[in-house]
């Protein structure tokens, strides 16, 4: 259809003073009886759009003041009411770091001993505030089950998971009695949240709610692309015909020129089952990269981009310290020889992990993309060669279909 409503929840978005697409409507009477000169001081957190007639229309702008954090448990990072800031705070108490919100996202659907009901946040008037006091209450009152880390870690992700549903769809249903639309965009930071995306096409009133490929800040380039080929050079949409990689491809003749090259530095040979041979070598205590065709769109890489360790020796501090991730897969994957996962990239990894769980019963492997020393994922060939000779790592596999080593190694 061509109208449908848009709803963005970010950590914070732009401040008041900024907001170009600002109507009185939209916004509520506290603001609307500010000075101007305050606007400064308050942040976007949650709006609410509709898209009607070729026009983005604003129906309600809700922000919350900014503040500097004074290093408080469980405080947000600078916005007071943020939903996925509050998120961010649980996040980086239970694992002790920032950018952990998709472990905290995974650990709360594991079984829990048993839930805490308390309120994190007060939704009234639509609108959502976190109750910080309440919060902190909350967990000094529950602190006797903190001697069992992993089911205290569990029980925490499982609480703020559960609150951030409950106000997500306090919100949404707001919205839409405010403007009914059958479809809905989610986007913002709060939509990586698969388990909240997955909660809101349940439990909301909108029969249709799309989350974009990229709801967060990576999305901005997309969207500048998409204005610029759609609304300043006036071309026609053009379908995408993979969910995922956006980078160049590279072809058997790009891929032999650049071996050649390097004959001096490199040994190269063909192989007709890299998975199979991936799997083995990193039976053998082997770190493995993979560059295969063409790259993820993003900061990381899940398997076309991969640096690749065994989980199964005693080393898991090491891999963790040089920022190695585990990536696992669901039992019913590894046990089942046709997968069927559109994202083509990781099917590589889940056939490798087939295999190691088959004979060895290795339900997981360590991870980290194949990065430059400036912390840029590698995109071509040339790049990806020059980065394997003056590295540690064992071999290169390449489109999976040649094995490369340094000389050295051979």
């Amino acid at each position: 259809e061509n109208d449908f409503g848009v709803i963005v929840m970010d950590g914070r978005g732009a401040s008041l003073n900024n907001c170009m697409d600002i109507t009185e409507k939209s916004l509520t009477k506290k603001f609307s009886r500010m000075n101007i000169e305050n606007f400064l001081d308050y942040y976007e957190k949650e709006s609410y759009y509709i898209y009607k007639n070729n026009c983005l229309i604003p129906i309600v702008r809700d922000f919350s003041e900014y503040y500097h954090k004074k290093n408080i448990i469980l405080e947000t990072n600078d916005l007071k009411h943020s939903l996925a800031q509050t998120y961010g705070a649980f996040s980086q108490f239970i694992f002790g770091k920032e950018n952990c919100e998709w472990k905290t996202m995974n650990l709360s659907k594991k079984p829990i001993p048993f839930t805490i009901n308390s309120k994190i946040f007060n939704c009234k008037d639509g609108f959502v505030e976190y109750d910080h006091d309440n919060t902190m209450k909350t967990i000094y009152n529950n602190t006797c089950y903190a001697g069992n880390n992993f089911y205290y870690s569990r029980i925490i992700s499982n609480w703020i998971q559960r609150e951030l549903n409950r106000a997500t769809k306090y919100l949404f249903d707001f919205y839409y009695n405010q403007y009914p639309m059958s479809n809905v965009t989610f986007s913002g930071g709060l939509a990586l949240n698969t388990e909240l995306s997955d909660y809101l096409r349940r439990n909301t009133n909108f029969s249709n709610i799309y989350v974009p490929k990229y709801p967060n800040d990576a999305g901005l380039s997309i969207g500048c692309c998409y204005y610029g080929w759609l609304n300043v050079l006036k071309k026609e949409k053009v379908p995408c015909k993979n969910i995922l990689l956006h980078g160049k491809s590279y072809n058997d003749n790009d891929v032999l020129q650049v071996l050649n090259k390097n004959k001096n530095a490199i040994s190269f040979e063909k192989c007709n089952n890299a998975t199979k041979y991936v799997a083995e070598q990193l039976k053998l205590r082997k770190q493995i990269v993979i560059f295969n065709f063409a790259s993820e769109f993003g900061p990381n890489s899940y398997g076309n981009r991969v640096i690749l360790a065994n989980p199964k020796f005693n080393e898991h501090k090491i891999y963790v310290d040089n920022n190695y991730e585990k990536i696992a897969i669901n039992k019913y994957f590894l046990e089942n020889k046709k997968i069927g996962i559109r994202n083509i990239s990781i099917n590589t990894i889940v056939e490798i992990l087939q295999i190691l769980y088959k004979e060895e019963q290795v339900e997981f492997v360590f991870r980290k993309t194949f990065k430059n020393q400036y912390g840029i994922m590698i995109e071509s060939v040339e790049e990806a060669m020059r980065e394997f000779i003056n590295s540690s790592f064992d071999e290169l596999i390449i489109n999976n279909k040649y094995i490369v080593r340094r000389k050295h190694y051979v």
